[in-house]
């Protein structure tokens, strides 16, 4: 089904769709009809996320374009990523006119921070859009002043009217201090157009934050719903672990000294930490935390699993996966009823606890810390079982809760 043709389109949809009218309380047709006249009133309004106009006189400044179709979409769609909100504000300076008199109209000067730009398709801004209107105030009775543009064929809201600004050297920004490249999947791992969204924050080493535009998947959806486009949004997150050095995710990324190493492998923020071995070696842990389905749905969709992952950088500059562990923790005729996990402070010993979905006592198992020489994985170092133990005492209060499932 396309919005090509509106809500007419919505007859061909339930036609095709058989589930369409598997219920016997649900009008298909009008339901459909009713989403795709709500998607072509907020399609406008999303356009305008991707552009910015700022009212702005020497002592105020206010963006008029974007932040209220942020609202708008908040307001009455819901479900916009809160990155999208518009951030930063230009500062204008007005000439000094004592020191250069100016015989007709004025000069002045406008500082854009990276931060306020909208959202970019690339890592180097070639060239800009932009367009300046300059109003005067309205004269005694008169609802406008004298204006002049910069583009007379300027069209409100189309940016393909506006000056094209073309920048050199460009301006550059950089996906985490690993130089991450900017790319862009869906959930099922199919390639989208990528954006980033720059950062406000001066401190900032790189951009946390990218998008792809995407109608987005779910599980069990038997009717038109939700937004239609929407953004899915990447937060990239990165420490710092020693001069030019740093470790970075979700791509799980180790750099020094400006050169990168990747592990394959998507990391999440909670939990995620490093520390130095006295030989040298960096840890860097993903977890202990619980990963929940991307569309929610599937068997046991509802269920969490689990993730503690530890990877080892030795002399080569490699991130080696030297733990993994993972259950899908919960539901029906599960193995694993609940779960929970401790870390010693030297994260020499991992202890996973579990509690079988056929038992009612908690069992014990740990990992310790070994420097082995010769691993298939090409690592240093690897954890291997060192004690299990049964009828046992989980964690009190749970590390991670969301992996607890109700249990005590």
């Amino acid at each position: 089904m396309t919005l090509d043709r509106g809500a007419e389109s919505c007859a061909d949809w339930v036609k095709s769709d058989q589930s369409a009218n598997s219920r016997a309380d649900f009008d298909p047709l009008r339901a459909c009809q009713k989403w795709a006249a709500s998607q072509v009133r907020y399609r406008p309004y999303f356009k305008r996320l991707f552009a910015r106009q700022w009212l702005m006189t020497p002592d105020f400044t206010v963006e008029a374009f974007a932040t209220p179709a942020f609202e708008e979409i908040e307001r009455w769609f819901g479900g916009i990523p809160d990155v999208m909100k518009p951030q930063g504000n230009p500062n204008m300076l007005r000439a000094d006119t004592r020191a250069h008199p100016e015989p007709t109209g004025y000069s002045f000067q406008v500082f854009i921070p990276r931060g306020a730009f909208p959202p970019l398709p690339a890592l180097n801004a070639t060239k800009l859009y932009l367009l300046v209107d300059v109003f005067n105030a309205a004269p005694a009775g008169k609802k406008m002043g004298a204006e002049s543009t910069s583009s007379p064929a300027r069209v409100w809201g189309k940016p393909d009217t506006f000056n094209v600004l073309r920048l050199d050297p460009p301006i550059s920004f950089s996906v985490t201090p690993c130089n991450l490249p900017l790319t862009g999947t869906d959930k099922r791992r199919k390639e989208h157009p990528p954006w980033l969204i720059p950062d406000s924050d001066p401190r900032q080493l790189g951009v946390s934050d990218t998008f792809i535009v995407v109608n987005d998947a779910a599980g069990y959806r038997y009717e038109p719903e939700g937004l239609s486009p929407t953004m899915s949004v990447t937060h990239h997150f990165w420490k710092n672990v020693g001069n030019e050095e740093w470790v970075c995710g979700p791509e799980m990324t180790y750099t020094k000294g400006g050169r990168s190493y990747g592990a394959s492998s998507t990391i999440g923020e909670e939990g995620f930490d490093a520390k130095r071995l006295a030989d040298g070696t960096l840890l860097v842990k993903d977890g202990p935390r619980a990963v929940y389905s991307e569309f929610g749905s599937g068997e046991c969709g509802a269920c969490p699993t689990s993730d503690l992952r530890i990877f080892d950088v030795g002399k080569d500059l490699i991130p080696y996966e030297a733990l993994a562990l993972g259950n899908l923790v919960g539901g029906a005729g599960r193995p694993i009823e609940s779960q929970d996990f401790t870390v010693s402070p030297d994260w020499g010993r991992i202890t996973e606890y579990d509690l079988a979905g056929n038992v009612e006592t908690w069992s014990s198992t740990t990992w310790c810390l070994e420097k082995i020489h010769g691993l298939e994985n090409g690592g240093d170092y690897a954890y291997r079982p060192c004690d299990h133990k049964e009828n046992v005492k989980p964690p009190d209060p749970p590390v991670v809760e969301k992996l607890r499932m109700g249990t005590n």
